[in-house]
């Protein structure tokens, strides 16, 4: 993600950009074998992803840029056999900008 455009030197400047979150999708959970079990994920799924789009819709009312972190396809969300990484949900623990560096 192209970062250069932007950069962070005083905190309690004005809000122009912020960075929401993002979670697996409802058909990420596709591979859970009990249906009730993955119903229950499914529904978390969306509705977070809801409450994201609530976040954003704030933001630009305030005419804040959104950006949104892209997720891993599910093959590289597999960090060890049988263990997915986190999404980014909370971008402040997976990204930082310093200056007018942006690191991933």
């Amino acid at each position: 993600m192209s970062m250069n455009k932007f950069n962070v030197y005083q905190h309690w400047d004005p809000l122009k950009i912020c960075m929401v979150g993002r979670s697996y999708p409802p058909e990420f959970y596709s591979w859970i074998t009990k249906p009730h079990v993955r119903s229950l994920f499914e529904k978390i799924a969306q509705e977070t992803e809801e409450d994201y789009q609530g976040m954003i819709k704030k933001l630009q009312e305030f005419e804040v840029e959104v950006l949104r972190p892209n997720l891993p396809n599910n093959d590289d969300a597999l960090a060890m056999p049988g263990r997915y990484m986190p999404p980014p949900m909370t971008p402040r623990d997976h990204f930082i900008m310093i200056g007018d560096t942006f690191y991933d």
